[in-house]
């Protein structure tokens, strides 16, 4: 099973339900939270019945499928928790553990809590085969035990990496427990839906400038440091910025002076292709270090971001950075324009090039979108998984 995402086309369903074991605040402003409710739907196509067990930070919370534009598919379990680290971690457990207990016996457990499927491991009640899925390798000597113990069950079916560099740190931790049982799934995007779900997107620039967008958080590393020093080196373009708390956003306002730079705050996930429709390309400027989380954790030697699949799905040019973890996904010339991450005169050539050269542009963003309809959806990933994995 160790092998990249192919293009199976046969089919594997499951027999029975199929239970998602999440740590993942839902509604959030969280990527995890979008790449959970985007694979429960996918999943529900090919189970006859796909429960999310997650946490929520609000009571009553809302339409959590109407807020990531998904189908109602699935059912979703929340826990309300409020936001204390180490006790919400042990209530979460033992309480959907209890739960668990009185559902009906699934035909597999999936999970990005290794803390949840850890104990899950040790329960004699349930014989479902149990998958984990990592967007990190483990930040402490706790996540690693809890994610052996998974490793060494009778029940662990495999697990799931987003990226080849994170495979290969997985290997060499964990060796011969994994043996043939770990597979590279990256992220993945759905194409938007004909008609858009009626959101109200940001309009198109009246200045005749060369429409710039960027989709996603203001962490430190995520990119905005760099559209902060590209902005006054292209005074013809416009960027638009996506993402970030008020406090988040009002800072960079204060904080730059180029006045061609638009700031729309947060998107729900379910009207960002809407949003993406307005803008001529789409930039992915990651820095050398990604840090993500409270405790600033470097994700960029592994990462697979959600926003390059978007961009893929919405059929734009785009130019991200050059690192490896991005050339897995990414071919400079071929599907993007990738420049260095530390370098905005070069970054700067290459969105002029894109503005010159609208067939370049063109063939670049064909190629995305094709690329992204073949291995990269949701459906791809999800049947992938089920058919490399044994579930029952």
């Amino acid at each position: 099973m160790q092998s990249d995402r192919s293009d199976r086309s046969h089919e594997h369903r499951p027999k029975g339900p199929i239970y998602y074991l999440s740590y993942s605040v839902v509604p959030s402003r969280d990527a995890n939270a979008i790449q959970v409710m985007k694979m429960c739907e996918a999943l529900a196509r090919r189970s006859p019945r796909v429960v999310l067990f997650c946490r929520s930070t609000r009571r009553p919370h809302p339409d959590v499928h109407a807020y990531y534009g998904v189908r109602r598919s699935f059912a979703v379990r929340t826990l309300y928790l409020p936001r204390v680290p180490v006790l919400s971690r042990v209530t979460h457990s033992l309480v959907t553990l209890a739960r668990l207990g009185f559902a009906t016996e699934p035909s597999l457990f999936y999970a990005r809590d290794a803390y949840l499927l850890a104990l899950l491991a040790l329960l004699p009640a349930h014989e479902a085969p149990l998958i984990l899925e990592a967007h990190q390798p483990p930040s402490n000597r706790l996540e690693a035990f809890l994610q052996r113990r998974i490793f060494r069950s009778r029940h662990f079916a495999g697990l799931v990496v987003i990226s080849r560099a994170l495979r290969t740190r997985y290997e060499a931790q964990f060796g011969p427990l994994l043996q043939d049982r770990i597979m590279v799934a990256p992220d993945g995007a759905d194409p938007p839906p004909l008609g858009g779900d009626g959101a109200t997107s940001p309009d198109r620039s009246t200045s005749g400038r060369f429409t710039l967008g960027y989709v996603g958080s203001l962490s430190p590393g995520k990119g905005m440091e760099l559209i902060a020093q590209l902005a006054p080196l292209l005074p013809s373009c416009e960027f638009h910025v996506l993402g970030g708390a008020p406090a988040e956003v009002a800072a960079w306002r204060e904080r730059l002076s180029a006045e061609n730079v638009v700031f729309h705050g947060f998107a729900r996930p379910g009207a960002v292709p809407g949003h993406l429709e307005r803008f001529d390309a789409m930039l992915a400027p990651y820095q050398l270090r990604v840090c993500v989380g409270p405790k600033r954790r470097d994700v960029a030697p592994w990462m697979s971001p959600l926003k390059i699949f978007e961009y893929m799905a919405a059929g734009k040019p785009i130019v991200a950075s050059d690192l490896p973890v991005i050339r897995e996904v990414l071919r400079d010339g071929v599907n993007a324009l990738l420049a260095p991450p530390g370098d905005p005169a070069a970054w700067a050539t290459r969105i002029e090039t894109l503005k010159k050269d609208p067939t370049l542009a063109d063939r670049l963003a064909d190629n995305a979108r094709q690329d992204l309809l073949r291995a990269f959806t949701w459906r791809a990933r999800t049947d992938a998984i089920l058919a490399a994995l044994p579930t029952g």
